[in-house]
């Protein structure tokens, strides 16, 4: 079984965010901080999951930027900002 990312930027950006609930988002020490950032990744995987159905315009090699690599930015984030958020 194969699990094709959504065409679009927004339709993607809004799969990563459906699977994303309340307590995650404000489970951290910086809320604030952490969304900015996570709204980073997300976007950067959007682009990258967009960026594959062009081919080697663009890309001198493929990268895969999978849905269980944004899950561990979002973990490594979260551990971060909770360990150096009061500094």
């Amino acid at each position: 079984m194969t699990l094709e990312p959504p065409k679009g930027l927004r339709n993607n950006l809004l799969r990563t965010y459906m699977a994303l609930d309340d307590k995650t988002l404000s489970d951290c020490v910086k809320p604030d901080a952490f969304k900015k950032l996570l709204f980073g990744f997300s976007l950067f995987h959007a682009i990258i999951q967009e960026r594959r159905k062009f081919g080697p315009i663009g890309w001198n090699i493929p990268y895969e930027f999978t849905n269980e690599d944004l899950m561990v930015c979002r973990r490594q984030l979260k551990s971060l900002l909770d360990d150096y958020g009061n500094i």
